[in-house]
């Protein structure tokens, strides 16, 4: 088994079992990686289970960004309900206090 890691943080970033030399390279390259960060090494089962259980799995990402995105529309709706009452006013495309 081969697995690319991430060098800066020590995180998997994919595993294959027979990939073409390269390869994972290649599709983290083009992912937006740094191709100095990353590195292609043989594994055993033992160590990719190691790598796996400190890997953010899709559904805690998809989770994480959830919140982030309901946060971020609770600020906006907080910031038009004071811009509706007049507490804000949007100036020049910025908001400042009335």
């Amino acid at each position: 088994m081969k697995a690319l890691i991430q060098k800066s943080t020590g995180k998997l970033l994919e595993a294959q079992s027979f990939p073409d030399k390269g390869t994972m390279i290649s599709n983290a390259v083009a992912g937006g990686y740094s191709k100095s960060d990353l590195e292609e090494r043989e594994v055993t089962q033992e160590e990719l289970r190691v790598l796996i259980a400190g890997h953010d799995t899709p559904e805690m990402i998809a989770d994480r960004e959830l919140k982030q995105l309901v946060e971020a529309k609770k600020d906006e709706l907080a910031t038009n309900a004071l811009i509706a009452d007049g507490v804000l006013v949007t100036k020049d495309g910025k908001i400042e206090k009335k």
